[in-house]
């Protein structure tokens, strides 16, 4: 059991009945908003509250921890680097070739101390974590100077905010003009969604762009959308419903059907 003892007034001020097996020790971040619990197996968070808040099982026993920032845990294990987040959200940082403990965050760099006492600097990004620590926080400001500073961050990072909504910004991070162009579409950036379609040159890609568009309110783009497209039936129904008589007339029948239609339309 933990207690949470004033050494100033000598009393104690509360306690958590959670039977910890094997506590090994508990480590405050640097604001002291948050501890952990390290058990053999286990760590455990909590707010000084002494709610709480995450929580990761390991198979294997964990050697040591750090606080990177007021809510970025990273710890390891025999054979990883790995990082736990407020929210739980936690995995793998790198393969671990030898066992280490590690002794605090400098940058890019993790200092640690192996068995016979060998200071070594262990080289690792964690520019993604950050950012996920950011948008966890809702520091939008830290967000849009990560992704100002790392163009490109990787897919993992990409598939993490679109999970949790963040479309916009995930459209920043994408280098596949595929997924780039279904991306600027879901966060309504149709000038975005035009560049990479006209860079892609697919008729699919413009009459998906022509619809969106029309949902949007901007039918003058996406009547340029369906002319790209190759124009067509589509392309004609569309300034029917617009009222856009004098392209009708302009418009080129290349069959019989088209230029029934068109008349017909036109009266």
């Amino acid at each position: 059991n933990l207690v949470y003892y004033d050494v100033v007034s000598k009393k104690k001020i509360g306690g958590i009945n959670d039977n910890f097996s094997h506590l090994k020790k508990i480590v405050w971040n640097k604001r002291k908003s948050y501890f952990v619990a390290q058990t053999m197996k286990g760590l455990y968070v909590y707010n000084r509250g002494l709610q709480l808040v995450s929580q990761i099982k390991e198979d294997t026993q964990i050697l040591s921890l750090l606080w990177t920032s007021e809510n970025f845990l990273v710890y390891n294990t025999y054979d990883h680097l790995k990082y736990l987040l407020l929210n739980g959200e936690n995995g793998i940082i790198k393969s671990m070739d030898k066992m280490v403990f590690l002794l605090r965050k400098e940058k890019n760099n993790i200092f640690t101390l192996d068995f016979e006492e060998n200071l070594e600097e262990l080289e690792t990004d964690l520019t993604d974590l950050e950012l996920k620590n950011s948008l966890l926080m809702n520091d939008l400001t830290k967000v849009k100077q990560l992704i100002k500073e790392k163009k490109f961050l990787g897919d993992s990072l990409t598939s993490f905010l679109l999970r949790k909504g963040y479309n916009s910004l995930a459209l920043q991070l994408s280098s596949d003009p595929e997924v780039a162009f279904y991306l600027a579409l879901s966060a309504g950036n149709l000038e975005k969604a035009f560049n990479i379609s006209r860079d892609l040159n697919s008729a699919e890609k413009y009459r998906l762009l022509s619809r969106e568009a029309m949902r949007l309110g901007s039918p003058s783009l996406a009547d340029m959308c369906l002319s790209l497209a190759g124009g067509g039936h589509r392309h004609l129904m569309h300034n029917l419903i617009t009222g856009n008589s004098k392209q009708m007339e302009e418009f080129p029948a290349n069959d019989i059907t088209h230029k029934f239609n068109n008349s017909l339309f036109l009266g």
